[in-house]
């Protein structure tokens, strides 16, 4: 009877001179946009012709990082202190810490977040979630 086979992966966010690490990631995608172009004349037609491509935001979820952590503050600096937008780097690793996949991101804000567990015994905050809105990114497989 064969073992049932368990995958060892996580995500590395670079972000603020920082790494954190997360077990989960969604959104990592975009959607061609369309936008309709209408040509004049005697027999108007209809376009529909490709825009800019259209991110959503991404989510990570269930990481780890330090109670002074940069990545929490800029995440917490919320609408009044308007926090800069910065570049980001997404790895997906294996458990050896090897990079697979590379997503660098730019112009990430924060859009939301939940951090609300402490691991007072280790000395780390856990973040629930993490929204980032961006305004592109680039895919480099390793």
């Amino acid at each position: 009877m064969s073992q049932p086979v368990t995958s060892k992966f996580y995500f590395e966010l670079s972000l603020l001179g920082e790494k954190t690490d997360f077990q989960e990631v969604e959104n990592v995608s975009t959607s061609v946009a369309l936008r309709d172009l209408i040509r004049p004349g005697e027999n108007p037609f209809k376009y529909r012709i490709p825009s800019l491509p259209k991110g959503r935001k991404l989510i990570l979820k269930k990481g780890f990082c330090k109670p002074d952590s940069k990545l929490l503050s800029w995440m917490n600096s919320g609408a009044e202190n308007k926090p800069g937008r910065e570049r980001a780097v997404l790895a997906l690793k294996d458990d050896n810490g090897n990079v697979l996949i590379e997503w660098t991101i730019f112009g990430s804000l924060p859009a939301g977040g939940k951090a609300e567990k402490d691991y007072s015994k280790a000395g780390l905050t856990g973040i629930e979630t993490l929204a980032l809105d961006y305004g592109f990114y680039t895919l480099n497989l390793k």
